[in-house]
């Protein structure tokens, strides 16, 4: 008789819990999103799939805190290493995107401001918050900003 593998449990990172999101519209109410569940573990990769409309990108854009004024998230928790990002201050989710999550947008070129260069918008990045890139900007010889 062969012993089978011991499974490693392995924590989870993000866990989204009964995610619903509404658009308040001119026409009414749209319910974008009705109990989303997900987990991810890690050393996981998660990929959304699923046709046109169907709430990806609704789902990360929730996540990563970047719903437009007209959304509202009805109820539900995103919890990354156990915080819930849906009761934090808008302060500590700017500091949550700049070090612990990140989302990349099907078309970047549009969502960078064409009126201000871009090595300003990097620049307004990495001095955002000093002492989380002071190493990086003192190893590119920028030690005073």
């Amino acid at each position: 008789m062969t012993e089978e593998p011991l499974l490693v449990a392995r924590e989870a990172v993000l866990e989204v819990k009964g995610l619903r999101v509404n658009f308040h519209t001119y026409a009414g109410e749209v319910k974008a999103l009705n109990g989303v569940e997900l987990t991810v573990r890690k050393g996981e990769i998660l990929g959304l799939v699923g046709e046109s409309g169907c709430g990806k990108s609704v789902t990360a854009l929730t996540i990563a805190g970047l719903l437009p004024q007209n959304a509202e998230v009805v109820s539900g928790e995103i919890l990354l290493e156990g915080r819930d990002l849906l009761r934090v201050t808008k302060e500590e989710m700017r500091l949550t995107r700049l070090g612990e999550i990140a989302i990349v947008f099907q078309d970047p070129a549009t969502y960078l401001n064409p009126v201000i260069t871009i090595g300003d918008q990097i620049t307004e990045i990495l001095t955002s918050d000093k002492k989380r890139f002071q190493p990086e900007l003192v190893a590119a010889g920028l030690k005073e900003f």
